[in-house]
């Protein structure tokens, strides 16, 4: 699925696919978001965990944030 993604990405103006891999100790962070507005909506599917350092980390920005989660827990 990755590869398809990829492929999809690359054709899409203005969108960048990043992919982090907890397996070789990568791990989004608030300050690798590229955020250029003033105003963000971030829209979050994945461990609760994660979204609650995303959402603390960008908390301590200077933006106008609306953060959508998903409902759930992995399992």
């Amino acid at each position: 699925m990755l590869t398809r993604l990829q492929q999809l990405a690359e054709h899409l103006s203005g969108i960048s696919l990043h992919v982090y891999d907890s397996l070789q100790g990568q791990r989004l962070t608030s300050n690798q978001l590229q955020i250029h507005a003033h105003k963000v909506d971030i829209w979050f599917c994945g461990p609760q965990g994660l979204a609650k350092a995303l959402k603390s980390g960008l908390k301590q920005q200077s933006i106008s944030l609306r953060f959508h989660q998903e409902s759930f827990e992995f399992r």
